[in-house]
């Protein structure tokens, strides 16, 4: 029961078999490459005008190019979404009246020291460029509620990212030093130009 503008084409000159339904080209099959719902394009092997929904995992091999990736349902107004523009990234979602959105980097190595971090790394033309970490001043036991943390600011000085600033797990802060004693603790000389109150 195809209508009079359901038809295939074999199109000899691009080497492409097409396919349309009501006079819409729904799928086209070249040599490796593939269009639905639109023309395909040579040096692609997928073309896809319009939503792709998946059961299962979509997996790549090469680059993920586009001007929005929606982690959710199609349409939904609580999705998550990451979408670039001039350099810049916005990473956007909501979480409802009663909820916070945040962004979460974990480290899911179990090893019993301390030496494991999570790091937010600054990069200027693949260049450190400062970081962010966030490391552990005891060893994580899951589920333990005795897992203590620190802050830790780098700057990047010569090509290398060296610690500035710490907060440690109980609030004392360190400028210059990684293990302060004090509510505040500074390695080096405190410049002021106004009153320096104490008491």
């Amino acid at each position: 029961g195809a209508g009079n503008d359901d038809h295939i084409i074999f199109d000899n000159t691009n080497r492409r078999i097409d396919t349309f339904i009501d006079n819409g080209r729904i799928l086209s099959v070249g040599n490796a490459i593939v269009g639905i719902n639109t023309t395909p394009v040579s040096s692609i092997a997928l073309t896809v005008n319009g939503q792709i929904s998946s059961s299962g995992n979509i997996t790549t091999q090469g680059s993920f190019i586009g001007d929005k990736l929606i982690l959710g349902t199609v349409d939904a107004t609580d999705n998550t979404y990451l979408s670039a523009s001039d350099g810049n990234v916005i990473i956007a979602g909501d979480n409802g009246a009663s909820g916070d959105v945040s962004l979460t980097i974990q480290n899911t190595d179990q090893s019993t020291s301390t030496g494991q971090t999570t790091t937010l790394q600054f990069m200027q033309q693949a260049q450190n460029a400062g970081k962010i970490v966030g490391g552990k001043d005891n060893v994580f036991v899951f589920g333990s509620a005795q897992n203590d943390s620190n802050m830790q600011f780098h700057t990047t000085l010569n090509g290398t990212d060296t610690e500035r600033i710490r907060i440690t797990s109980v609030g004392n802060v360190g400028i210059g030093t990684s293990a302060p004693t004090k509510t505040l603790t500074v390695e080096g000389d405190i410049s002021a130009s106004g009153n320096l109150v104490l008491g």
